[in-house]
């Protein structure tokens, strides 16, 4: 993340200004995939860097495209759990509009799998308002999205096998619509 801010030109606050929340004991899911014995035994901290700015973030189901009407409103996009992918934006499948009152002049879209949720609450320093959406999930035109929201920049914030998987024509249609940094 703060490699992004450099690329795009933005602030990136020290890790001082964020609330740490360490949860021992995380083996992921990479253990529940595998029950191999050697990562049960080996648990790591499971860090959440919790922002300390006021924003407001909305959240959409899926299948729900109408920025105007939102499935629910909170003041967060970090949630205290215990599952990686839902610790940060409520999990995978919402897509996420966050306003600030940074007045930057700038809109992020971060199209990102489950990769991207850390990534996000890193960039609501930095930008008036970011979009967080889920390539596995939204199926709508990337480009057409990136426009209609008047994006100022773009992150794709994934793991490699969702680049060259089944949403690839997504993230190619999107990667034309703005000034990509990162």
């Amino acid at each position: 993340a703060e490699e992004f801010a450099k690329v795009a030109n933005v602030s990136f606050p020290s890790l001082d200004s964020y609330q740490k929340i360490v949860k021992p004991g995380f083996v992921g899911s990479a253990y529940t995939f595998s029950k191999a014995a050697v990562i049960k035994n080996n648990p790591e901290d499971f860090l959440i860097f919790m922002p300390q700015i006021e924003y407001t973030a909305y959240y959409y189901n899926q299948g729900n495209y109408d920025l105007s009407k939102p499935n629910f409103v909170k003041n967060s996009i970090v949630f205290d759990t215990k599952s990686y992918a839902g610790a940060f934006i409520c999990g995978d499948t919402y897509h996420v509009k966050v306003e600030t009152n940074n007045n930057t002049g700038r809109k992020l879209v971060i199209f990102k799998d489950s990769y991207g949720n850390a990534f996000a609450p890193f960039t609501l320093a930095s930008f008036d308002e970011i979009y967080i959406v889920d390539m596995r999930y939204y199926n709508k035109n990337g480009v057409k999205f990136c426009k209609d929201v008047g994006a100022t920049d773009v992150v794709f914030a994934m793991s490699a096998f969702t680049a060259t998987g089944v949403v690839y024509k997504h993230i190619e249609e999107s990667s034309q619509c703005c000034r990509i940094t990162a």
